[in-house]
């Protein structure tokens, strides 16, 4: 990669106590190299990265997680739908219109005209940006998304915001057009009553929220992650912190806290996603972290379709390696995607 980074940087949102701030950190553009790797290699039934591309070394978080132990197997996330409540897909970039979803919506209809931030776009790639030999590739990229865009109009000239109540909405929205995994890349200070009771059906579907931690390397994770350790809603919610590529907890990141059992540890710090010909974003912020945990149990949906989205969570936690440098603040431990295939098909072995 280029030595010569243009750097544009995008300050840390504040916290709103009346709504939610998108978990976002620095964006950073990076000139793309030409690709001097191999070229993709291609099966005859499933088509896969090859760690040589530039593609795949772009998304070095893929390896961070172990998720070529899932596409050496053909699993890619293919036929599982996840959902995203954030600041949209621009329809107008072709980055992910493969795998988006004609459910995605936006929830204010009479917003004013004007660009959409790109913080939607960043995150919903991390998860499903599709193999196609450019920029970057998500980690279930046979996934489709819905894209819920919720985020209050005009706010994103300062910083965007999503009021509880939408929150709410945009979760009920992506029951209803068939989400199993619902990533929540927004943080808030205080409980949130108006989401408890969508947090009821969530947990009555089966299926999974991935909450923030939060950005602000607080002893405890922000709302709605916090809910996770809410005896009501803990089976439906994992909490998605960030991790570096060394495998060590963000020093930004909020902690596990009371949240410990269901908290995770993922890419988030200096992760590259949302590219164009010349350019991708380096980002940081435990909102991407979502995006790999999204991607992370959509593949082990596709790998085990009798599992229900909150068995695939249970995996994954359990599964949850400590990393290079274990810290108690990591909660469960760091993502595997590779470990929890083999405990999956290790409950499958038991069970026969």
């Amino acid at each position: 990669m280029s030595k010569n980074v243009v750097r544009s940087v995008r300050a840390v949102p504040l916290l709103l106590a009346c709504a939610f701030s998108v978990a976002a950190a620095a964006a950073v553009a990076v000139p793309l190299a030409p690709d001097l790797g191999a070229p993709l290699v291609r099966s005859a039934k499933v088509p896969r990265p090859k760690p040589g591309a530039l593609e795949y070394r772009l998304s070095w978080g893929l390896a961070a997680i172990d998720a070529e132990r899932a596409y050496a197997r053909g699993v890619t996330g293919a036929g599982v739908k996840v959902a995203f409540i954030d600041t949209g897909i621009d329809r107008a970039q072709p980055n992910l219109l493969g795998n988006l979803s004609p459910d995605s919506v936006d929830l204010i209809p009479a917003r004013a005209a004007g660009p959409i931030d790109r913080h939607g776009e960043q995150v919903a790639g991390l998860a499903v940006a599709p193999l196609d030999g450019a920029g970057t590739v998500g980690v279930a990229y046979r996934s489709k998304v819905i894209a819920v865009r919720a985020d209050i109009d005009g706010s994103c000239a300062k910083e965007c915001s999503v009021h509880a109540v939408d929150l709410a909405r945009g979760i009920n929205y992506a029951l209803d057009h068939g989400a199993r995994i619902i990533g929540v890349p927004l943080v808030g200070r205080d409980p949130l009553p108006a989401v408890e009771q969508t947090l009821e059906r969530v947990v009555q579907s089966g299926a999974m929220i991935v909450a923030a931690a939060g950005n602000d390397g607080d002893a405890q994770p922000s709302w709605p992650a916090r809910y996770a350790a809410d005896p009501r809603f803990a089976a439906s919610i994992i909490v998605a912190g960030a991790s570096t590529s060394a495998g060590r907890l963000s020093t930004w990141t909020n902690h596990a806290g009371v949240a410990a059992a269901r908290f995770v540890a993922a890419p988030g710090e200096n992760v590259v996603t949302d590219c164009d010909e010349k350019f991708c974003h380096l980002v940081s912020g435990t909102s991407y972290s979502t995006a790999y945990v999204v991607g992370a149990l959509a593949l082990l949906l596709e790998s085990r379709p009798t599992l229900s989205p909150q068995q695939a969570a249970e995996l994954l936690l359990e599964a949850a390696g400590k990393g290079t440098h274990p810290d108690a603040n990591a909660g469960r431990g760091v993502l595997d995607v590779g470990r929890s295939l083999r405990f999956a098909r290790s409950q499958v072995a038991s069970a026969g």
